[in-house]
């Protein structure tokens, strides 16, 4: 929740104002942000121990904000105008592979250009890793045009 709430916050920060809809405890707790990182945060003595409705939310909250840079995050109608690295773990049982497959079918469909990679072998977290070579030789090629000199050492592969 924390990391999802960043995003919008980021997207809009003159309009998404967190005191709107989170408690005083939650804005607090929520502070943690860049101190923590996710598995952090995920645990029980932080974001993952608590129940939204009983501590994070306000009793009157007001989402029209949160909303609306919700609605302009949504993959579903988002058109990105730069190029995109889309990577997905095969074992990733966090984010399903045939949900990310819908997700790059949507976004080109918008004229987006993808390069959608797969890693085998790799889970969610894992395509950190098992991705940094190619995502590095991406990245160099995007700023500087020169495609790599020397193969990308991987698992991941360019997908269809």
């Amino acid at each position: 929740m924390p990391l999802f709430l960043t995003g919008a916050v980021e997207g809009n920060p003159s309009k998404v104002k967190l005191t709107d809809f989170l408690t005083e405890d939650a804005v607090k707790l929520y502070e943690r942000v860049d101190t923590e990182c996710r598995v952090e945060l995920s645990d029980e003595k932080s974001w993952g121990g608590i129940v939204p409705k009983a501590f994070v939310l306000k009793e009157s909250p007001v989402f029209t904000e949160l909303n609306a840079q919700l609605d302009a995050m949504d993959p579903g109608t988002l058109r990105l105008t730069v190029p995109v690295r889309l990577v997905q773990g095969a074992q990733d049982e966090r984010v399903d592979p045939a949900q990310t497959l819908i997700v790059k079918t949507g976004l080109a469909f918008r004229g987006a250009k993808i390069d959608f990679v797969g890693c085998p072998v790799a889970d969610h977290f894992g395509v950190l890793g098992d991705d940094i070579p190619g995502t590095l030789a991406w990245l160099k090629q995007r700023f500087t045009g020169e495609a790599p000199t020397t193969p990308v050492l991987s698992s991941c592969q360019p997908l269809p």
